[in-house]
């Protein structure tokens, strides 16, 4: 009798690199539509938006110190949000990505 090959590291290595190919798509387009519809003066909060994923998180932010204020307003400022409305804009086609990830497991 012939034992068949122990699928399952091949199955976890698989399910892993879709994971983290359907994060990065979703990472890219909330970034890409961040932007696109960030508010401009000088391009410094427009240049620092970038992604980070982590596990099975991802994460589209800036490292500058006034992307709050913007984002979410202050005293005597309206806000101007880039981050959360490009979330909300995709939500869709992030959902799309993942499922499609998914489907490319069938074959496992």
């Amino acid at each position: 009798m012939k034992l068949k090959k122990n699928r399952i590291p091949d199955a976890i290595k698989m399910i892993q690199e879709e994971k983290e190919k359907a994060l990065l798509k979703a990472a890219l387009i909330v970034e890409g539509g961040a932007t696109k519809i960030v508010p401009v003066d000088t391009g410094r909060l427009k240049a620092s938006i970038t992604h980070r994923i982590e596990g099975d998180k991802v994460y589209v932010g800036t490292n500058v110190v006034y992307a709050a204020k913007i984002e979410y307003g202050g005293s005597k400022k309206a806000p101007q949000g880039y981050l959360r409305p490009s979330l909300y804009a995709n939500d869709k086609k992030i959902r799309e990505i993942l499922i499609a990830g998914l489907k490319g497991l069938s074959g496992l």
